[in-house]
C-alpha cells in the first residue's frame, strides 16, 4: 500500500514540564484580545488584566473575573458516529465541548448575570495551576467562543448546599477553539487580586430647583426598598469633586454638559450644571448624568462599582 503519512501525520512526543490544563478555579468573560506586547511578560499582563477589568461595561475588552468555581460537571457533547454493517464505527462530527459550574453568588448578582443569557461570549480559564486558558488568533490572545446561561436563582430544599449557589452553563461553538487553538498565560507572577469587578451603582431623580439636581446613589439590594448607599461609603472620597461626574445632552447626549458644582446634603448628592448652558436647553430635553469609568473612580479610593447613569429632564 502506498502511503502519504509523512505529509499528513502529526509527531507523539511532548516536552516533559509543558502545560497541560488544571482544575477550574474562575471563568473569566473577555470579549477582546491582549497583543503580544500586552503578554511579553508577567509585568505587561498583570497591568492588562487589571485596566481592562477597571473598564466600562461598553467596552469590548473589559475583563469579567467572575467567581471561583465551587462544583463543575461535564457537559460536552457526545461524539456521533456512523457504521456501515460490515465496516468499522467512524467518527462523523466531534461533540462540542462544555460545562455546567456552580458559584456564589446572590439574587442580585444571578439577575445580574442573567443579562449574558444565550448571548455569545469569549471565555477563558483560570486554573489550579495559575495558568490563564484561551486561544491565539494571529498573535493575540482571545477567549473560546462560546454560550453562556445563568439560572434564576432557586429557594433551597435543605437537602445539599444550595442557599447562595448560581449555576452557568456554558457550551462552546466550535472544538477546533477550544482544542486546536488552546494557549495559555501564565499568571504564576500575577497579582490576581488587583483585577476587579464591579457592582452597578444607579443614580436616581430626588428633586431639582432649575439646574440644581439632588440625587441619590446606591447598589439594589435583594430586599425590596434597600441600598447600599454610595454616597454614605465614600462620602470623603466624593467631597466636592464635580470631577468624578459627566453630564451630556443633545443628540444620542453627544454634547457634554458642564457640572459647576457638586455637594451633600442629608446623604445627597447635590449637582449644579453651568446655568447658562442649562438655560439654553428647551423645556423637556435630557440630560444623561453618570459617575466617570471605574479605574478613574478607583483612583479616587471608590472601589468596585460603576455608575448607572440616570436621564434627568427640564421642565418648564
Amino acid at each position: 500500500m502506498l502511503s502519504i503519512l509523512g505529509q499528513t501525520s502529526a509527531n507523539v512526543g511532548y516536552i516533559l514540564g509543558d502545560q497541560a490544563k488544571g482544575v477550574i478555579k474562575n471563568i473569566v468573560i473577555f470579549g477582546g484580545s491582549l497583543s503580544s506586547a500586552q503578554t511579553a511578560d508577567s509585568a505587561a499582563i498583570e497591568a492588562a488584566l487589571a485596566a481592562n477589568s477597571k473598564l466600562a461595561k461598553t467596552a469590548t475588552n473589559k475583563v469579567y473575573w467572575l467567581p471561583e468555581v465551587q462544583n463543575f460537571e461535564d457537559r460536552a457533547e457526545q461524539n456521533t458516529t456512523g457504521a456501515l454493517n460490515l465496516g468499522p464505527t467512524v467518527m462523523l462530527k466531534e461533540g462540542k465541548p462544555g460545562y455546567e459550574i456552580k458559584v456564589d453568588g446572590t439574587s442580585e448578582f444571578a439577575k445580574e448575570m442573567r443579562k449574558w443569557n444565550n448571548k455569545t461570549v469569549a471565555i477563558c480559564e483560570y486554573d489550579s495551576n495559575r495558568k490563564l486558558w484561551g486561544r491565539v488568533s494571529g498573535t493575540d490572545f482571545k477567549g473560546y467562543t462560546a454560550k453562556i446561561f445563568v439560572n434564576a436563582m432557586r429557594v433551597a430544599s435543605g437537602q445539599a448546599p444550595e442557599e447562595g449557589i448560581v449555576t452557568v452553563t456554558i457550551s462552546f461553538l466550535s472544538s477546533t477553539e477550544y482544542g486546536d487553538q488552546a494557549k495559555a498565560l501564565d499568571l504564576s507572577n500575577v497579582d490576581t487580586s488587583l483585577i476587579k469587578t464591579q457592582v452597578d451603582a444607579k443614580f436616581a431623580y430626588v428633586s431639582n430647583a432649575a439646574n440644581v439636581f439632588t440625587l441619590s446613589w446606591g447598589v439594589d439590594l435583594g430586599i425590596v426598598n434597600t441600598k447600599y448607599d454610595v454616597i454614605e461609603k465614600y462620602s470623603t472620597e466624593i467631597g466636592t469633586d464635580e470631577a468624578l461626574f459627566t453630564a451630556f445632552t443633545g443628540d444620542d447626549y453627544g454634547t457634554a454638559l458642564a457640572i459647576t458644582s457638586v455637594a451633600q446634603t442629608a446623604g445627597k448628592l447635590v449637582v449644579t450644571f453651568d446655568a447658562t448652558a442649562y438655560g439654553a436647553l428647551s423645556v423637556g430635553d435630557t440630560i444623561k448624568f453618570n459617575s466617570v469609568a471605574p479605574s478613574a473612580l478607583e483612583a479616587a479610593d471608590i472601589f468596585d462599582i460603576e455608575g448607572v447613569a440616570v436621564v434627568l429632564t427640564k421642565e418648564a
